[in-house]
């Protein structure tokens, strides 16, 4: 049988977990069996990439349903969006239309109208504003032939009823990019941090939510108790908050932490970053419907302290893989991460601990073959 031509679609064309967890399950896809086609709303930072793993990317108008769309263009956007969809799925022979968000409606109405099988990928809570939220999980509840979904924290979002057509996997990760054997030595020195000093790590969005204010504030508290701690604060920077950035670094000099805090701006050498860390810290302010950060961290052999809030429990089941912390709570945070600091050979069995964790259970190998099984259930399903 020769290869099914899946469609995948999403949302954003950044560096966010969408765009990252959308590249490897298409990068870990079996080739011999599915032929990937991936559609962004514009050029982004991931095209060289799937260019060099030999996928097509196209560039089309995607309307998502976000906080800025206005109601009116936003329909007068979905139809033609819905057409130029529709014909591509039929001009090339689309077996199955993916779509990495529920915030894309036009890919599942097209798919719906070729006749061709409709899955979803959620990895998002959509609650602000509920209205819209909740319009979002019924309509593509009703729309699809499977939803895919990162963690039980976001299929209880969406309608009792929809239930049934939801599977839970969990994001993988490549094992071999985030790995304990990886040296942060050289990392540390092209950085100006000194090796011997304990250094604290964050990586996450720019944006209020992901806590990178709340990490500085926590890192005043443990610089106190360990003085010769340094900071790694890793992030991405999004439009809509421009001011994001400055104002983060103007809490970092207020504070007094400029001397000890190096902040690093759209990087893609996550893995040589998270090796230069002893301490790896998430600490958003709002649930988190999973965290792909946290597993890659505990891939890498750091301990984590993490929020124990939304999707992340799944991850850090049990306190032997990791530690939990309250939402908000940054004098919480700060004490986990003192404890670890001030125990050296603890935080070495806990990062131990974590990396076998994480190789029994978010294996992108694994997961891959999950979700390629849905894509065959789903295709046959369409069949009859």
């Amino acid at each position: 049988m020769s290869a099914r031509t899946i469609l995948y679609l999403n949302a954003t064309a950044e560096l966010g977990g969408a765009d990252t967890d959308l590249f490897a399950t298409v990068r870990a896809l079996d080739r011999t069996r599915f032929t990937p086609i991936v559609v962004l709303p514009g050029p982004g930072p991931f095209d060289e990439a799937y260019a060099r793993l030999g996928v097509e990317v196209l560039h089309l108008p995607l309307p998502a349903v976000t906080r800025a769309a206005r109601p009116r263009q936003l329909l007068r956007d979905t139809v033609p969006s819905v057409s130029r969809l529709h014909r591509l799925i039929r001009e090339r022979g689309v077996d199955l239309v993916y779509t990495n968000s529920l915030l894309l409606l036009t890919g599942g109405i097209a798919a719906r109208l070729a006749g061709r099988p409709a899955l979803w990928h959620s990895g998002e809570f959509l609650d602000r504003p509920r209205l819209v939220g909740q319009a979002l999980y019924w309509t593509t509840a009703a729309l699809a032939s499977r939803i895919i979904v990162s963690s039980a924290a976001v299929r209880a979002r969406f309608p009792r009823w929809a239930q049934r057509k939801i599977d839970v996997v969990h994001n993988g990760i490549d094992l071999q990019r985030f790995h304990p054997d990886r040296d942060g030595t050289a990392t540390r020195v092209a950085l100006g941090i000194p090796c011997e000093a304990p250094v604290v790590g964050f990586v996450g969005r720019f944006i209020p939510w992901k806590g990178a204010e709340l990490f500085v504030e926590m890192a005043a508290q443990v610089r106190r108790a360990v003085p010769g701690t340094h900071f790694l604060i890793v992030g991405s920077r999004l439009a809509a908050y421009p001011d994001y950035l400055p104002r983060l670094q103007a809490r970092i000099d207020a504070l007094g932490l400029a001397g000890c805090t190096t902040v690093l701006v759209d990087r893609r050498d996550i893995p040589d970053l998270l090796a230069a860390m002893d301490v790896f810290v998430h600490c958003s302010l709002r649930p988190e419907p999973f965290g792909i950060v946290i597993v890659e961290a505990m891939a890498a052999g750091k301990p984590v302290v993490a929020v124990g809030a939304g999707g992340v429990p799944e991850i850090i089941d049990r306190p032997e893989v990791g530690r939990l912390v309250p939402l908000g709570d940054r004098a919480a945070t700060a004490a986990a991460v003192t404890e670890l600091l001030r125990n050296p050979s603890d935080a070495e069995a806990l990062g131990r601990a974590a990396r076998d964790h994480v190789v029994g259970r978010f294996d992108i190998a694994r997961v891959t073959a999950r979700v390629e099984s849905i894509y065959e259930r789903a295709l046959v399903a369409s069949a009859h």
